[in-house]
């Protein structure tokens, strides 16, 4: 071979050789001449928080620590840093240690204030602890500043007996045009739609003047007992004879009054002076019949 051939070929095994040689080599550490302090590198789109040894990219705000990612902003043991540890009553804030509580004796702090955690509504017994608008905050709980029966329901006190949007309890809803009666879903009302006169009442699905009615006096279901609720009829001729045993009454301008001089018989029946209210039995109708008599 001649010297002309073998200097062809030794310079294309050169070539060859120099294409397939193995790269250079990261110092340990990435990217950084080896100094861990300094492999802290923010790169954006990287989706894991963490990475494999040797690697130097890291989610976009976290800075690699010996081959983790950290948030150097609010990690304690690497805090503005890597390496750089917070002290025991300490906290990492904005990359800066801080004092975990720097608030005077009996506050917290809250992101940027001081709070009484066992009275502040916003912070009830721990930060963003927030009470409901009908609640106050009493030693860090949460509790009810509605005036009973009324509960706190959905920010607003209610009385869950009557109220049809929390019939029984919070959130019990009582179908369309059904009352809500003793915390229960009751039947429909009778008296939905209906318009009564000046002075009275719907009662029942009737209108009513409560201040004469003596099955309504004075509210629906008030009745003015006329008459003994004893089956024995002498009962009711006893009460028809002796006014003073209240047997008969009337209801005279929303109240249940007895049988008088005042009211003989009727609201408005008044006996004058030397006239007395007496009452006359029939044995054939077995009812009792009111007049002045002199």
């Amino acid at each position: 071979m001649s010297k002309k051939h073998f200097y062809f070929y030794a310079l294309i095994l050169f070539f060859f050789s120099s294409c397939y040689a193995e790269p250079p080599q990261k110092k340990d550490g990435g990217d950084t001449g080896g100094d861990p302090k300094l492999d802290e590198i923010l790169i954006n789109d990287y989706p894991n928080d963490n990475i494999t040894e040797g690697e130097s990219v890291c989610p976009y705000g976290y800075v690699n620590c010996e081959g983790i990612c950290v948030d150097i902003r609010s990690d304690p043991e690497n805090c503005g840093g890597c390496y750089n540890v917070c002290p025991p009553d300490n906290i990492c804030y904005n990359g800066v240690c801080v004092n975990s509580n720097p608030c005077p004796y009996g506050y917290t702090l809250c992101g940027e204030t001081c709070v009484d955690v066992l009275t502040d509504h916003e912070n009830c017994g721990g930060c963003g602890k927030k009470c409901l608008a009908c609640e106050g905050c009493t030693q860090g709980i949460c509790l009810s500043i509605c005036a009973p029966p009324q509960i706190c329901c959905n920010n607003y006190c209610t009385d869950t007996m009557t109220d049809p949007y929390n019939c029984g309890g919070c959130n019990i809803i009582c179908p369309e045009g059904v009352p809500c009666i003793n915390g229960t879903c009751g039947p429909t009302d009778p008296c939905a739609g209906v318009e009564c006169g000046w002075r009275e009442i719907c009662c029942n699905g009737e209108c009513v003047n409560p201040m004469f009615d003596s099955n309504n006096c004075g509210y629906c279901g008030n009745v003015c007992p006329w008459g003994s609720s004893s089956p024995d009829p002498d009962e009711n001729r006893m009460g028809c004879l002796n006014l003073s045993l209240g047997v008969y009454n009337l209801c005279c301008g929303g109240s249940c009054i007895p049988v008088s001089n005042r009211a003989c018989g009727d609201c408005r029946s008044r006996c004058n002076s030397g006239s007395t209210c007496v009452g006359e039995w029939d044995e054939g109708t077995a009812t009792c019949t009111f007049y002045c008599a002199y």
